[in-house]
């Protein structure tokens, strides 16, 4: 997708995201500093000015996106958005630090997969009662917030990767057959 789309749709979606949460809350948003056309765009790029309380880096194990303009990317972004009353669940929460080292995993079900080390260190860390994530691709972190014990919700628009998530949380996929006039 043309990138001035791209933008705009991730901006509406982390409005939405906002938007829906309570007053403690905060979004994990997840995503690479990305050399296009020989310069550097950066995930702040994408932020519809909400409050931007931190950034963690997840440096990974290796890298993609070769190439004789810069080094290969060995790091991804996770923005924090946090509302003022967003708190870790106690101070050796903060103890994990702001870089995760966490080796990224391969799936061929998916050209983007992440470990599941990376949404479990967020929940463990922060204990919510509720998880959304808008991009659940093969549910990934819909799993480590099953595994917390933590309701979740996920939004995705790939079949595909819906049944591949369901598989992975043990359950049918849901079918809403055709509407009826």
């Amino acid at each position: 997708m043309p990138y001035d789309d791209y933008r705009d749709w991730q901006r509406d979606v982390l409005r939405s995201c906002w938007a829906t949460l309570s007053d403690t809350g905060a979004i994990y948003y997840n995503h690479k500093p990305r050399v296009q056309a020989s310069a550097l765009w950066l995930p702040l790029d994408l932020n519809p000015d909400l409050p931007l309380r931190q950034i963690i880096i997840w440096a990974r194990a290796g890298g993609l996106n070769y190439a004789p303009t810069h080094y290969v990317p060995t790091h991804e972004w996770i923005c924090v958005f946090a509302k003022p009353a967003f708190r870790l669940k106690s101070k050796g929460a903060s103890g994990l630090g702001d870089v995760w080292r966490i080796p990224q995993v391969s799936n061929p079900d998916h050209p983007a997969p992440f470990p599941i080390g990376l949404p479990a260190a967020a929940i463990e860390t922060t204990g919510p009662s509720l998880v959304l994530d808008p991009f659940a691709g093969i549910g990934t972190t819909l799993r480590a917030a099953m595994d917390a014990g933590v309701r979740s919700i996920g939004i995705e628009k790939s079949e595909r990767y819906c049944e591949i998530a369901a598989r992975r949380l043990s359950q049918g996929v849901l079918d809403f057959g055709e509407a009826s006039a």
